[in-house]
């Protein structure tokens, strides 16, 4: 699990040899591959009313 209090969007963390980057509401649905959601607060947009989303999400850190 990745945590960073002083995370920013966009940063990139390695962990266990997997790159991940820091994420937040509004830059989840335009970043690709792995993603650390610490800084997400509300993931409903990203799939209400959302007939095109179609990624994978195993490899993201949802952990908090």
């Amino acid at each position: 699990m990745i945590q960073n209090p002083s995370a920013y969007v966009g940063q990139k963390e390695v962990l266990d040899g997997a790159e991940y980057t820091i994420v937040d509401d509004s830059s989840i649905k335009s970043s690709t591959g792995a993603k650390c959601t610490t800084l997400v607060t509300d993931m409903i947009s990203l799939f209400f009313g959302q007939s095109t989303f179609n990624e994978a999400i195993g490899d993201w850190d949802v952990n908090r």
